[in-house]
């Protein structure tokens, strides 16, 4: 069912991707679909924040309170 007249991308490109789609419907949804990654790399986060998400608390890297230091014989405390 190939078409012999098949339009050229830079000429007519929406005429091109109808009749790709039609003609090579795997080739033309891994192109579209492999081609949304960058935009989302740019547009993820915009959409996100639009929408009400927000990020998480950072993991505390520190025992909230006061510091306990025990000094146990043979332990060096380094002061860094």
């Amino acid at each position: 069912m190939s078409n012999p007249i098949h339009p050229h991308f830079w000429r007519q490109p929406i005429r091109y991707m109808r009749w790709a789609s039609h003609e090579h419907p795997a080739l033309f949804w891994s192109v579209m679909i492999g081609s949304m990654g960058p935009v989302l790399v740019i547009f993820n986060r915009p959409v996100r924040n639009y929408m009400g998400w927000e990020r998480r608390p950072r993991i505390p890297m520190t025992y909230p309170g006061e510091y306990l230091f025990l000094n146990f014989p043979g332990w060096v405390v380094c002061d860094a």
